[in-house]
């Protein structure tokens, strides 16, 4: 429940100090005068503001992004990182959760991520890729998490299923007018028509080396 005591005191000042090898703190310590009987400190004299909330990729990789989402009507207080990714981010919210994300945090080498200095309540996590040539197939697509007194841990994980890929065919080095209707095979296996402009999509390509025609 959060209680602690300290017995026996004697008359005297005192400074309590409250301290966690993780948590967040607004209010940290308390000084109080101990006079004669019991002495009780007020209310929100020293306050946590928040918790950490770990997760993991399964297959770690260059450029994944997590963000963050707090569930409606839900007036939480937080300090986590309001750093965005720059430019519009397009992502398909549940209608449980604002649009707006709270905090966006990046996976390290080993796939592992954190937010830091939530506040309790129910968040959503969803992965971010700044796409560029090469987009990544996650799933799911997103996992629902709670804070509660404490760091959290996801149990469940992110995991890359697949790679989507785009090129274009061209008529030259010096002409880069698109050629439609190439035939792209990978290891002699056909898996796209260029389009129009050149262009073609390759999707869900697993991990490894490829060679494509």
């Amino acid at each position: 429940s959060g209680t602690f005591t300290f017995s026996p005191i004697i008359p005297g000042s005192y400074v309590v100090e409250a301290s966690h090898a993780t948590w967040h703190f607004t209010k940290t310590e308390h000084s109080v005068t101990v006079t004669t009987g019991n002495t009780k400190l007020p209310e929100n004299s020293l306050l946590v503001s928040g918790f950490n909330l770990y997760g993991s990729i399964s297959q770690p990789a260059i450029n994944i992004g997590l963000l963050i989402y707090n569930r409606k009507g839900q007036n939480t207080f937080h300090k986590c990182s309001d750093k965005l990714p720059k430019g519009e981010i397009m992502q398909t919210i549940s209608k449980d959760y604002d649009n707006q994300p709270l905090c966006f945090t990046n996976a390290d080498n080993n796939g592992d991520y954190s937010f830091q200095n939530l506040a309790t309540g129910r968040y959503l996590i969803m992965p971010f890729v700044d796409k560029s040539s090469v987009e990544f197939n996650i799933s799911p697509s997103s996992i629902e998490a709670e804070i509660k007194a404490d760091n959290e841990k996801l149990s469940e994980a992110f995991e890359i299923n697949g790679f989507t890929a785009t090129g274009r065919v061209v008529l030259s080095q010096q002409n880069k007018k698109g050629v439609s209707g190439a035939t792209i095979k990978i290891d002699g296996k056909v898996l796209a028509t260029t389009s129009s402009d050149g262009s073609f999509i390759l999707k869900n390509i697993k991990e490894g080396l490829y060679t494509i025609k």
